[in-house]
């Protein structure tokens, strides 16, 4: 049976070469999730926010809270499920767009693009 488009595509952005490699990586991506949610019952309680806090309160504290625990959580599913390269990757790709940094091959790019930019004037 042929491989669904989908599952191309995905081993196309994500720069792995098996099926199973983006079968691991799903199961991570859903282990990790469900951990996460599991977490959040016990732990923004501990933080003081419950359920009769407003819900703005309760957002930002899943976004400060939560967010850097889920991606702690996805490297050590990734470790655990010896696809742990590919996750440190994804993580840093993730904060470095978070943060606004630029990966190597867009400076790279961008340095290409002046350069060529130059050489025409």
């Amino acid at each position: 049976m042929a491989n669904p488009n989908w599952i191309n595509k995905l081993k196309t952005r994500w720069g792995v070469t098996s099926d199973w490699q983006v079968f691991i990586i799903l199961i991570v991506f859903a282990c990790t999730g469900f951990s996460v949610l599991y977490l959040k019952k016990f732990l923004l309680p501990l933080i003081g926010v419950t359920p009769e806090t407003s819900g703005w309160i309760r957002f930002l504290a899943s976004i400060f809270v939560i967010l850097p625990i889920y991606q702690v959580v996805l490297l050590v599913y990734g470790f655990i499920f010896g696809q742990f390269t590919f996750f440190w990757n994804f993580e840093k790709r993730f904060f470095g767009r978070l943060f606004g940094r630029k990966s190597p091959k867009s400076e790279s790019e961008s340095s290409e693009n002046q350069n060529t930019s130059q050489s025409s004037k």
